[in-house]
């Protein structure tokens, strides 16, 4: 008599794929600059724009029937940024359109997709991870935008470097403590700046943080601050939002992108993103058995008044 033979699953033939019909795609939020300012449209590759200061108050008192003397009156200040192209290009065959696939109907969708986020992240890098000048573009060479570095009144920036770069040494980056951000508020205060951002990198979310639990320096050595939790009850150790006593509130937002060794103070209403040509997908010639596309477009950026932000640079992370 013969064995009865089982017929176990790892034998069968013609068995379909067990495939998920969804493709996880991390997408970083990388652009919470870009998000948070306002958007301009703009005509030329070269934007230019006009500040203006008021005079500081003082006294004001004259006599009665006197004569009226003009004073000396300033002109405003003229300010400019370049356009930037942003562009990406894929190739994708017909084939690879026209066979079934998991997780989307043609390849070209998903790439199309995930052209459109990575470019809009590129954007924001330009804006906020370096310092970047502004470059006239011609058919050599390509158009820079200015970064927020670039847009911030050179006396409302501050470094905080301790040591400079020498030779192989590397440089000593100062820390950013809550007296920084006082005096830097204070700063904006007295311009008549409505401040209600405090922008950085990761490492921005530890330094507030402290703040919760340590005084200032300048209350002195004995100053403390926080109070202790009663037991089982969960401690959080992070700020979101901060007010101090010259402003408020100020909203704490991480950017992965951003410069990691600068933050910035700023009233998000003074800047806009400029718009030559917005994003457009456009496609390309035909070469044989296949199809491409590029995606594309030109912008750059604009401070209304560069005393409306305060930077930091140097911070150690």
């Amino acid at each position: 008599m013969a064995d009865n033979v089982m017929v176990t699953s790892d034998e069968l033939i013609g068995v379909p794929e067990d495939v998920d019909n969804v493709i996880s795609l991390l997408k970083p939020d990388m652009t919470q600059f870009t998000s948070m300012v306002g958007n301009e449209g703009i005509d030329e590759t070269r934007h230019q724009w006009m500040e203006d200061t008021l005079r500081k108050p003082g006294e004001n008192a004259t006599t009665e029937g006197a004569r009226a003397v003009p004073t000396q009156r300033d002109q405003p200040v003229m300010l400019s940024n370049q356009t930037q192209i942003f562009q990406d290009t894929m190739s994708v065959s017909n084939t690879s359109d026209r066979v079934k696939k998991y997780g989307r109907a043609t390849e070209t969708a998903r790439l199309t997709v995930k052209m459109g986020l990575a470019l809009k992240q590129d954007y924001e890098y330009a804006m906020v991870a370096r310092s970047q000048a502004a470059v006239q573009g011609t058919p050599a060479v390509a158009g820079m935008l200015g970064s927020i570095h670039t847009l911030v009144h050179p006396d409302q920036i501050k470094d905080l470097t301790v040591t400079a770069a020498s030779g192989d040494t590397p440089a000593v980056l100062g820390t950013f403590t809550e007296d920084n951000l006082n005096d830097a508020l204070e700063t904006l205060w007295t311009e008549g700046v409505d401040a209600s951002v405090l922008m950085g990198p990761g490492p921005i979310a530890r330094a507030v943080s402290d703040f919760a639990f340590k005084a200032p320096a300048s209350a002195g050595s004995g100053a403390v601050r926080g109070q202790q939790s009663a037991p089982n009850v969960k401690l959080v150790a992070h700020v979101d939002i901060y007010e101090g006593p010259f402003g408020g509130p100020v909203r704490v937002v991480k950017n992965r992108v951003f410069d990691p060794n600068a933050l910035m103070i700023f009233d998000p209403d003074m800047w806009q993103t400029l718009t030559l040509r917005g994003w457009n997908r456009t496609p390309l010639a035909i070469l044989g058995d296949s199809r491409e596309y590029q995606m594309l477009g030109e912008f750059s950026l604009k401070n209304g008044n560069r005393r409306s932000g305060y930077l930091f640079t140097g911070v150690a992370n």
